[in-house]
């Protein structure tokens, strides 16, 4: 794995994971802001956390469910 290769712990490459999906949408939330349209920046946001929020409800729900057993 990558994170071996370079040395990382798990929370660190965890970490790296995270910064490295959330860019774009940082970069397209900064240019609709220099841009004044808010609305793309809004949706932006709006839209991303519909989908990563029941997602990542239903991991954390799965993972403790298996290590129960």
């Amino acid at each position: 794995m990558l994170r071996k290769q370079w040395g990382l712990t798990a929370s660190a490459g965890a970490a790296f994971l995270a910064i490295v999906t959330a860019s774009p949408e940082v970069a397209i939330n900064i240019t609709s802001a220099a841009r004044g349209v808010s609305d793309i920046g809004l949706g932006n946001l709006l839209g991303s956390n519909i989908i990563s929020i029941p997602l990542m409800v239903t991991i954390a729900y799965d993972c403790r469910c298996c290590h129960e057993l």
